[in-house]
């Protein structure tokens, strides 16, 4: 856009100087022809002439006014363009400047994901302790109490239980553990997806 601006402005500059080329070989043409003028005489004479000579009426009036005219919406357009690229210079700080808040609210979520991912780690580590002592009580039990134990909690915890047993004892257990009961534990086994080394064999 400022080329082209200022490709117009050279045109205007160069229309100028065809404009004053060209008065001056009328105004040389007219002294060739009339002999030379007074001021006055010259400008009263065009006044009183104008129906004969209408060059002159345009030489009376202002030549360049067409040019001056796009010189000054050309002028008021680069003030234009130049209050423009201030506005977008500002929003483009504005906009950096949320650009490295957010970053900087992307990194501090980030290290909060990291450290809730660590104490959930921590919590199933203890749980799944927690599970593994009980499993070993559990295989300590006569399987008779142990399946009637096992029958009164709630599935979820039974089947954590069960699954940290040993084959044989699971297997003991299992026995005494009602029909309905151990398809119900036996649903809850299977939503679960433990590494296999926390299987016991």
């Amino acid at each position: 856009m400022k080329k082209l601006i200022l490709l117009c402005e050279i045109f205007v500059v160069a229309a100028l100087i065809v404009k004053i080329i060209t008065f001056g070989s009328l105004v040389g043409k007219m002294d060739s022809d009339e002999g030379y003028y007074e001021v006055k005489d010259a400008v009263a004479g065009a006044l009183e002439t104008n129906q004969r000579r209408p060059y002159l009426k345009d030489a009376v009036a202002d030549p360049l006014a067409k040019e001056r005219e796009l010189l000054t919406l050309l002028i008021k357009k680069r003030m234009e363009l130049t209050e423009r690229e201030g506005l977008i210079a500002e929003e483009e700080k504005k906009l950096t400047s949320l650009k490295v808040e957010i970053i900087a609210h992307i990194e501090a979520l980030t290290v909060m994901k990291e450290e809730i991912t660590t104490l959930i780690k921590s919590a199933q580590m203890v749980d799944d302790k927690q599970y593994r002592d009980l499993a070993k009580v559990y295989e300590a039990t006569p399987p008779d109490q142990a399946g009637a134990m096992l029958t009164r909690l709630d599935k979820k915890t039974a089947a954590a239980i069960i699954m940290r047993m040993k084959s044989k004892s699971a297997g003991q257990v299992w026995g005494h553990i009602d029909p309905a009961t151990a398809a119900e534990i036996t649903k809850e086994i299977t939503r679960f997806s433990p590494p296999s080394d926390e299987i016991t064999q």
